[in-house]
């Protein structure tokens, strides 16, 4: 399988873990598309597939096997975190509160920590530009709803969710 392998390779780079970060994207958005010079728009799944491809034949021919095969294991954990996103679990939340709690040993205790206000939004950010314009859209929806409503019936006519939902929107802008 590992034709023409030699032991006395060195290992440089972090090309495996750009990988990984092509086929994680590629993966989580097929829909995106790059800019290639000469070429033009192409879809970031269909360059990730190539260099696969590129990576398969380049195990082949023996020449930086290693390399190639790390290669393939970080398009492998992309793959892996991006259906794991996709459905809901996000990996580098793990990751992000390991790497505080380390990173924690090396800083000096400060004042207590900060609390969350009571009353703060408890929407959760959108996973994607679809679900963030879709979003934006049905709020837009309200709001020129509640201005046909101030339009016909004048400001006093709106309740109070209205009124405040009309406030927070003047002040986002």
């Amino acid at each position: 399988f590992l034709h023409g392998y030699t032991s006395g390779g060195t290992i440089i780079g972090a090309s495996a873990a750009v990988m990984g970060v092509l086929f994680g994207i590629a993966m989580y958005r097929p829909t995106l598309q790059v800019s290639l010079i000469l070429i033009g728009p192409v879809k970031l799944i269909y360059v990730a597939l190539v260099l696969l491809v590129l990576d398969l034949i380049g195990i082949r021919q023996g020449v930086n096997s290693g390399g190639h095969i790390a290669h393939l294991g970080g398009a492998f954990y992309g793959y892996l975190y991006a259906k794991q996103l996709a459905q809901g679990r996000d990996w580098s939340l793990a990751f992000g509160s390991w790497a505080e709690r380390v990173m924690g040993l090396f800083q000096r205790r400060r004042g207590p920590k900060l609390k969350v206000a009571k009353g703060a939004r408890d929407r959760r950010p959108p996973r994607d530009d679809v679900a963030y314009n879709a979003r934006k859209q049905d709020d837009q929806a309200r709001i020129d709803a509640i201005l046909d409503k101030i339009g016909k019936s004048g400001y006093e006519s709106l309740s109070k969710e209205e009124k405040d939902l009309l406030f927070r929107a003047s002040h986002e802008r």
